[in-house]
This record gives C-alpha cells, sequence and structure tokens, in this order.
C-alpha cells in the first residue's frame, strides 16, 4: 500500500507555496497576532467555563444543605407543636391534624409563584 505524498509530509512544520514566494513580514506577523489572540481568548474562555462551574456547584450546594436544613427544622417544629397540643389536652387525631394543615399551607404559601404565576410572565399576549 502506498502513501500519498501529503500524508509522508512532516506535520510539524509548513512548506512554502509552490510558486516559491515566501510569506510577506505583514502576514508573517498578522498570522502571529491572530494566533496569539485566538490563543488569548481560548484561555479567557477556559478560565471563565471553570470559574462558571465552581460557581454553580457552589450555589447547589448551598441550596441542598439549605433545603435539608430547612427541612428538619420544620420536621422539629412539627413535632414540637404536636407535642404541645398534646400536653395542652388536645386528643392526638386533632394535634396530627392541625400540624399537618398548618404544613400544607406553609408549603402552599412558598408555592404560590409557582402555583398561580403572576401576569406577567404570560405569553398570550
Amino acid at each position: 500500500m502506498m502513501r500519498s505524498r501529503s500524508s509522508r509530509r512532516s506535520h510539524g512544520r509548513e512548506e512554502a507555496p509552490e510558486n516559491g514566494e515566501a510569506p510577506t513580514i505583514l502576514e508573517a506577523l498578522f498570522d502571529s497576532f491572530t494566533d496569539l489572540v485566538a490563543r488569548s481568548a481560548l484561555i479567557r474562555l477556559r478560565s471563565g467555563t471553570r470559574r462558571l462551574v465552581n460557581w454553580t456547584l457552589r450555589q447547589a450546594l448551598l441550596g441542598w444543605v439549605t433545603a435539608a436544613v430547612l427541612t428538619v427544622g420544620m420536621v422539629l417544629l412539627l413535632i414540637a407543636g404536636v407535642k404541645g397540643l398534646e400536653t395542652a389536652g388536645c386528643p392526638s387525631w386533632v394535634a396530627y391534624l392541625s400540624a399537618g394543615a398548618a404544613a400544607v399551607i406553609a408549603a402552599l404559601g412558598m408555592m404560590r409563584s409557582v402555583l398561580a404565576p403572576p401576569d406577567e410572565d404570560d405569553f398570550g399576549d
């Protein structure tokens, strides 16, 4: 199997044009300048992307930790409310029912913007 002439060429160096003319100084400077600008843009893009990914991961982690702490706090608050109502003489079913109702109302209040978005978000206009 014979290799073509182009595959045997060295890939590391550029060959002179076939007509024997070498690139001018202006062309060489322009090529050098564009390489420098492209390299700088790639470095900035890589750095910016790395910072964006780090920031996103930190925000996600912070959100999960906050949600976990809030959930544990709400559960403890509901348990304390049930125990307090039982101690006050309410039947246990009333204490659990009122704590559950309070939790549902609080959750609906927090999800108000999701369940009924503001009018300016309508796309029908």
